[in-house]
């Protein structure tokens, strides 16, 4: 599983090149790492990992339809299935949403946890538009969490 996770790091390092976050300006794959290096996403196992790794790959690439394509001939059907899961290219942010919290899918909701925490961080200069954005961010962690939770409760447990 080790060179599962360095070919996710290899395929996002590839497609976020150039790309920065908007207040800091550090290169966007630190964000990605960042997601997959959380304590609630290590404890979930390899697969996990790589999803973390991968889980803006998909709709940040020049050409999402080939890093799809990729990921699923290169990883599991499990990575393949909940990074899919995990892509926002149409609809409504509230659809999108919707659409994970009602997956079933553990990993899913732990990683969308940890991008949510992790995309609330309050930066200096922050706009008004941007810090209610943060807001809206901590609240999904704790919608995420509470659904995943009930979902670990009733024995859910996705492979990883």
């Amino acid at each position: 599983m080790l060179s599962d996770i360095m070919l996710a790091i290899n395929l996002a390092s590839r497609v976020h090149t150039g790309q920065v976050r908007f207040y800091t300006q550090e290169p966007y794959v630190n964000h990605v790492i960042r997601v997959a290096s959380h304590p609630r996403v290590v404890e979930r196992g390899p697969q996990a990992v790589c999803i973390a790794i991968l889980h803006d790959a998909i709709e940040d690439a020049p050409d999402p339809k080939k890093v799809e394509e990729y990921i699923k001939n290169t990883f599991s059907d499990h990575i393949y299935e909940t990074c899919l899961l995990l892509t926002h290219l149409n609809g409504t942010y509230a659809s999108y949403k919707e659409k994970i919290l009602n997956s079933g899918n553990v990993d899913a909701l732990l990683i969308k946890a940890s991008d949510s925490e992790d995309n609330s961080i309050v930066e200096p200069g922050m706009s008004d538009k941007h810090l209610k954005r943060c807001e809206i961010y901590k609240e999904n962690v704790r919608v995420y969490l509470a659904k995943a939770l009930e979902l670990e409760l009733k024995g859910v447990r996705n492979v990883s």
